[in-house]
């Protein structure tokens, strides 16, 4: 049996995460401050909740891992909702913990209540709409399943999660759940025929790295992919950095900050790799008429529809991808 507020802290210790962010404030200094105390993960004390959504996020960037934010609630929490916008839309995950007030204060006037009782703010639907996971803890027994669950979630499918507490949970005493390894087996579908097609090519193809090679654990494996398809490579604006500019393969940006040299190499190229990207509009202006009569193959960690037809669609963790075709090809 431990105070919730211990089980977290023992919970994201166990994760490997060095630091966590945030802004303490009377609904969440239980947390705050145990954390403080932790010999393995230390709190940083962000000046708003904005910018320690931001850090996370840079985290993630960094380590390939969904951080945590801890912030209190009004407008504390209120003021993660851009970055929990734009953390959604680029797909850069990270789990929000959230102090409400006290339950024995919902919808009877307590400070900054947001438990959508008796004329209060609805919280949950605010932050809905913004992330892949939202749970509001009603009892100390559930918060550590739920905290796997949200970041299960994030790691999942790269958005935000979020996790509301009132502030009498914390400290309430619980029995200790043991981790539970809820992330799904990595798998990718449809790369068999890919990969026999990339093996007939006769020329050179174009490799166009998306945004979501930000999501790679080994980015190395990118250039060895490049040799083995003798490829030259062109990047979305979101994803310029990922390749050796210098590189006498690289030819440049996509889209409307593009490159000609992009369009001019799609034009006498038999075929089109896309990895990581669906193309919106801005990386893909001035590619569509070039691109309509190339083979096009599109590999993606993600399930959505792509923006434009392509012939040849994959599946699946981009590591995995990555590894099944070095294998391969």
């Amino acid at each position: 049996m431990k105070l919730v507020k211990d089980q977290i802290i023992q919970h994201i210790e166990n994760l490997n995460i060095r630091h966590v962010y945030g802004v303490s404030g009377a609904n969440i200094e239980d947390l705050f401050s145990g954390f403080q105390a932790s010999l393995k993960t230390k709190p940083v004390l962000a000046k708003t909740e904005y910018q320690a959504c931001l850090m996370a996020m840079g985290s993630y960037l960094v380590e390939q891992k969904p951080h945590l934010v801890l912030t209190t609630s009004g407008a504390g929490v209120l003021n993660t909702l851009p970055v929990l916008a734009e953390a959604f839309t680029s797909r850069i995950p990270f789990v929000l913990i959230a102090g409400l007030v006290p339950t024995s204060l919902h919808g009877k006037g307590g400070f900054q209540d947001t438990s959508n009782q008796n004329g209060t703010l609805d919280l949950e639907a605010m932050i809905r709409p913004s992330v892949s996971f939202l749970h509001q803890v009603s009892h100390a027994e559930e918060v550590i399943s739920f905290l796997q669950q949200a970041f299960a979630a994030a790691e999942t499918t790269k958005k935000p999660a979020v996790l509301l507490i009132p502030k009498n949970i914390f400290t309430e005493v619980a029995e200790s759940i043991p981790a539970k390894n809820l992330l799904p087996s990595l798998q990718v579908t449809d790369l068999q025929e890919i990969t026999q097609q990339l093996k007939n090519l006769k020329k050179s193809p174009l490799l166009i790295l998306g945004e979501e090679v930000i999501h790679l654990k080994n980015r190395e494996k990118i250039n060895q992919l490049v040799e083995k398809l003798n490829a030259q490579v062109a990047v979305t604006p979101c994803a310029k950095g990922f390749f050796n500019h210098r590189d006498s393969r690289f030819l440049g940006l996509t889209g409307m900050m593009g490159h000609s040299a992009v369009v001019e190499f799609i034009e006498q190229a038999e075929s089109v790799i896309i990895f990581g990207s669906r193309l919106d509009l801005l990386s893909r202006v001035g590619l569509e008429t070039a691109l309509k009569s190339k083979t096009v193959f599109h590999l993606s960690c993600f399930s959505e529809n792509n923006y434009l037809p392509v012939q040849f669609n994959a599946i699946g963790d981009l590591d995995l991808v990555i590894t099944e075709l070095l294998n391969e090809l």
